[in-house]
């Protein structure tokens, strides 16, 4: 059953969505007494109380008991669930967009050809609602377009289309509409280029570079804030660009509900990111207050989830900043956002790695043992921090075993591993091994270490080596 497209559906929708759909798919599909209805309630409840396996055959016995199962049947019935889906969900994305919903009854009174100053009125009506500066949501500048256009059409089968119109307002709005999405194209496309070959010349953009510089776009506030995104990722600007476009970011009225400006609020610490890999330390602070916006105005949380990965990278970076009672608040409160299979370990490991930069050694061990070591990722980071953790409480008898341990886990490994992420791990082992059985006075051997380490920083945990290696020259 997991393998139909009905399920993959269910399975990719937030679980409040999934009830949601519930009115429509009763109403679409004849009554929740119908067989689609039942076929319905069956792959919800397993996605939610069920394990295992969900078996075509096990719903059929529920739906048709003492039948024999008939593959054809069962397939069409999915199907006809399926398109009852797209409508539902098409329903509720209409329920959702005021905006959307506004033009489609607008473009039905339209084509239906209703009275000309009954669809005046409502287009006024519209007017209103679309270019209302305190409503929370998209820039509308498509949707300010299209009401244009059904103005201008509505005047023209009324006989008024050969007085001056709004021709000049449609033309502003389509222009709007096309310079952001022309830029949030590119946007797309350098971000691509980070990590691909990805040659694709724009046309126009340099034409809509010079139509923003020259001020005729002053009056849409997004448009400058791309422009100034764009602009981080061409020439030797990009530190200017990237504070021009915060300024603009923290300068709009508001940041909530606006799926454009949390876009550009991740391309702004996603610069911050790539400053921060390059070793401009000052960048670390700049990305955690981005984080703490995202976090202020409920911007993290997609589809009810935090993806593992930023909550580690929130954790690190607070770290970093020596910011250990915001981590630790954060790590414990966002977890349960987390999806369930990795969520105790995912927060225990941060917790561990906030109390080993705390230097509370007995906190990081406990909290280590929570760990499940669900995937590879964890192992490595677990095995770095308990490393360095037995080093700094003398444990150095079973520190030299766990090193051996370490060697042979990533051996056998290495084919999962990337060459140098494997090359970075094993000279961690070795340094590290080397540190423990230099004795306190050779000095010169000391010496030798870290001219090794300057000569080589390629390493994991490689700020920590170099401590170590300073406290005994």
């Amino acid at each position: 059953m997991e393998n139909t497209k009905v399920y993959k559906i269910f399975q990719g929708l937030p679980p409040a969505s999934r009830h949601r759909i519930a009115p429509f798919l009763a109403n679409y599909t004849g009554g929740v007494q119908t067989l689609t209805y039942k076929l319905y309630l069956e792959i919800l409840h397993h996605l939610e109380y069920g394990s295992g396996v969900l078996k075509k055959e096990e719903i059929w016995n529920k739906l048709h008991e003492g039948r024999k199962y008939k593959d054809q049947t069962f397939r069409k019935l999915c199907a006809d669930l399926t398109k009852n889906v797209e409508s539902a969900l098409s329903a509720l994305h209409l329920e959702e967009s005021e905006l959307d919903r506004r033009l489609h009854y607008l473009r039905y009174l339209k084509d239906q050809n209703f009275d000309y100053d009954l669809i005046k009125k409502e287009i006024a009506k519209s007017n209103k609602m679309f270019f209302n500066k305190d409503r929370v949501g998209e820039p509308g500048y498509y949707h300010w377009f299209r009401l244009e256009e059904l103005g201008y059409e509505n005047e023209y089968r009324s006989g008024s289309a050969w007085k001056k119109s709004n021709i000049n307002r449609i033309d502003e709005y389509l222009n709007a509409f096309f310079v952001l999405e022309k830029l949030r194209l590119a946007l797309s496309i350098f971000t691509r280029q980070k990590y691909i070959q990805f040659e694709r010349e724009l046309p126009f953009l340099e034409v809509i570079f010079e139509l923003i510089e020259s001020g005729r776009m002053d009056d849409y506030p997004l448009i400058k804030l791309y422009h100034s995104a764009v602009l981080t990722y061409q020439g030797e600007d990009g530190d200017a660009m990237y504070h021009q476009l915060k300024t603009g970011l923290l300068g709009l009225p508001s940041l909530t509900g606006n799926s454009y400006v949390r876009e550009l609020i991740t391309i702004a610490l996603s610069y911050c990111i790539g400053k921060i890999n390059q070793n401009f330390n000052q960048f670390y602070r700049e990305a955690l207050d981005w984080y703490q916006v995202m976090i202020r105005e409920n911007m993290l949380i997609e589809h009810d989830h935090l993806a593992a990965t930023t909550y580690r990278n929130i954790i690190l970076i607070a770290i970093r900043l020596q910011e250990y009672d915001w981590a630790i608040d954060f790590a414990q409160t966002y977890s349960v956002y987390l999806k369930p299979d990795t969520r105790e370990s995912t927060m225990m490991l941060s917790l561990g790695q906030i109390a080993f930069n705390q230097k509370d050694y007995d906190q990081v061990l406990h909290n280590l043992m929570n760990v499940d070591y669900l995937s590879l990722s964890y192992n490595l980071q677990s095995k770095l921090i308990l490393a360095a953790t037995y080093y700094e409480i003398g444990e150095y008898d079973l520190l030299t075993n766990f090193l051996a341990t370490f060697s042979t886990y990533i051996r056998r490994k290495k084919q999962s591993l990337s060459p140098d992420k494997y090359q970075r791990h094993r000279k961690f082992i070795n340094v590290l091994t080397q540190i423990t059985k230099t004795p306190v006075w050779e000095k010169r051997r000391w010496k030798e270490l870290q001219r090794q380490l300057e000569s080589d920083p390629e390493i994991v945990s490689y700020s920590w080596l170099m401590e170590k290696v300073a406290e005994h020259l």
